[in-house]
């Protein structure tokens, strides 16, 4: 609601180097808040792939939103329309299920969200700070300290845990003993990949397939 994620910016940057017209913008926000495997990737590590049509990954975010061009003023809703009601929400409601707890959402009272949708973008974000909106409010209800304190996510540190778990796990695992990873290019992903993000899918989808049984081909 008052655009305080730090890939906003990195949005900002690729689109004011690349140029909005010479790339699918919402495809580009989606490599930046997702990352994940390139389709001709895929296409090595599947060993025997459909054949269908992929639809690129930033096309719900262009359904969601309406339009077809992603300026940054519109991430905000964009995250409202998917982000927020299909991971954070739903995250949330599992864990305060799971021990009994109501939890409370203030900042997504409708009349709150239906003001700062109406508001200019220059006044959440300004000079390049963001929620400068909620800050100025809360500038004479709050110490220093918390207000310039910096902003602190709360994920668990689960790709750390399992890095020394997931080699052994993927190559010896089901998908590659089925024949659905072909083995070699699966030890080049593990040996190069620069984004622990992608190898977590892939441990993910290990433990699935492990637990589901081999796919009718």
């Amino acid at each position: 609601m008052f655009y305080g994620y730090r890939w906003y910016d990195e949005f900002r940057r690729t689109i004011s180097t690349t140029g909005s017209h010479d790339i699918d913008s919402f495809e580009m926000y989606r490599r930046i808040i997702s990352p994940t495997f390139e389709l001709a990737v895929l296409s090595q590590l599947v060993a025997h792939p459909s054949g269908d049509d992929v639809e690129p990954g930033g096309a719900l975010f262009r359904r969601r939103l309406g339009t077809e061009r992603l300026a940054p003023e519109d991430l905000g809703i964009l995250d409202a329309l998917s982000f927020l009601v299909d991971d954070n929400l739903v995250r949330v409601d599992i864990a305060s299920m799971a021990h009994s707890l109501e939890v409370r959402v203030p900042y997504l009272d409708d009349q709150l969200v239906t003001f700062l949708a109406q508001l200019p973008h220059d006044q959440l974000v300004k000079n390049g700070v963001h929620k400068h909106l909620l800050r100025s409010v809360a500038t004479h209800r709050l110490p220093k300290a918390t207000l310039e304190k910096p902003k602190s996510g709360f994920s668990t540190p689960t790709i750390a845990w399992l890095r020394g778990d997931w080699t052994a796990n993927l190559l010896d695992g089901f998908a590659v003993r089925d024949g659905l990873f072909d083995r070699s290019a699966l030890e080049r992903i593990l040996e190069s990949e620069p984004h622990e993000a992608r190898i977590w899918l892939l441990y993910v989808f290990e433990k699935w397939y492990g637990a589901a049984g081999p796919l009718e081909h």
